[in-house]
């Protein structure tokens, strides 16, 4: 599947990998997805959907992407 992203949308999921590589290597990079829990599996989405929606309030709000955002 392919998914035609906007720019903004583009960063945006950029703006995840880092955390997301930070949350595989906590559970550990040499484990099998497939062995992976469901609790592990739904905290790598929520760090997606978090850091993905962050960036894109950032952006919609006219901050600079380093500056925080209050939720």
């Amino acid at each position: 599947m392919t998914i035609d992203k906007t720019n903004y949308e583009q960063q945006a999921f950029e703006a995840a990998l880092k955390p997301l590589g930070e949350a595989v290597a906590e559970i550990g990079k040499g484990k099998p997805l497939d062995h992976y829990t469901r609790e592990e599996i739904l905290r790598i989405a929520e760090i997606c959907v978090h850091e993905y929606q962050t960036f894109m309030l950032k952006i919609l709000s006219g901050q600079s992407s380093d500056e925080e955002v209050p939720l």
